[in-house]
């Protein structure tokens, strides 16, 4: 009876040991990874919205850091600030006591880098964001001279001036470095000359939704692009002494554009954008402007 009892208690003590040893860890898992969203299984661990956990591995090795954006039931979304994270992997608190176990030599200096991925202040970076463009456009327009009648005289009037436009500007990350950018807002036009039979000018405001595909060559605070798209072209109001007022209806105008976005702080960018668009050629007018562009744009 007495060795009944003894083993009985070593039992139950191991038994305890153990169970108190397993609810040390943080149970919590990543199930999914796309892009740089994580999906975890919480597990019931207590999960917060702005809570920073390590992602490590079997080896307890510290692969990525990750930030908590939504929870909902056993369930929470993270957004990877450092690191590749994979399904399976552990996670673990910023702040949790540390095992005593050694770790790698390299795994001291990951973990500074990766805390300064958040304690600097810079959320990680949002796959959309929305704002508005001032542009100063360059507009130059040739046309074939006509007389009062209507007909050509074969001289070719060539016009130039400068325009302004109002742009509203939704941005959306498509791919890793592929951003999809839509401007939609009114677009001027304006140019002046002179001819043997008087000064010619042509002033238009048109309404205007802008499609370009960018290419970022970088993700940090200065992101510079190069990309192309195409503009469609309602007009609002047309005056002209040298088209004909019929002439001037809706239409495109190819793209070619380049530029920077400029990361202020984590809620604000300064885009700035250099482009070329061409309007298509006609029998007896060729147009074409060259538009300065910037503005704000927040990530949300």
């Amino acid at each position: 009876m007495k060795h009944l009892s003894s083993f009985s208690f070593s039992s139950l003590l191991a038994c305890s040991l153990l169970l108190f040893f397993s609810t040390e860890g943080f149970s919590a898992q990543v199930s999914k990874v796309k892009g740089q969203s994580v999906l975890i299984d919480t597990q019931g661990e207590e999960v917060m919205v702005g809570d920073i956990f390590f992602v490590i591995d079997l080896s307890g090795n510290k692969k990525a850091i990750l930030k908590i954006l939504k929870v909902k039931g056993n369930r929470a979304i993270g957004r990877i600030g450092k690191g590749s994270p994979q399904v399976g992997m552990s996670l673990e608190r910023k702040n949790a006591r540390q095992s005593s176990r050694p770790m790698q030599n390299d795994v001291q200096p990951m973990e500074d880098s990766y805390s300064s991925s958040y304690d600097d202040g810079y959320a990680p970076t949002s796959t959309r964001r929305w704002g508005g463009l001032l542009g100063l456009g360059m507009d130059s327009l040739s046309a074939d001279e006509k007389n009062a009648a209507g007909a050509k005289t074969g001289n070719t009037i060539s016009t130039s001036g400068m325009s302004f436009s109002l742009m509203g500007l939704y941005d959306h990350k498509v791919l890793s470095k592929v951003w999809f950018r839509g401007l939609f807002g009114a677009e001027g036009f304006k140019t002046s000359g002179s001819s043997s039979a008087g000064d010619r000018s042509v002033d238009l405001i048109y309404l205007g939704a802008n499609a370009i595909a960018r290419y970022l060559f970088s993700e940090g605070n200065i992101q510079p692009w190069l990309g192309g798209g195409f503009s469609l072209l309602f007009p609002l109001s047309k005056t002209s002494n040298l088209l004909d007022s019929s002439s001037i209806t809706n239409t495109y105008s190819l793209l070619f554009t380049g530029g920077l976005d400029w990361k202020v702080s984590p809620r604000l960018f300064v885009p700035i954008s250099l482009e070329y668009g061409m309007l298509p050629k006609s029998d007896s007018v060729e147009a074409s402007w060259i538009q300065v562009r910037a503005g704000i744009s927040i990530p949300f």
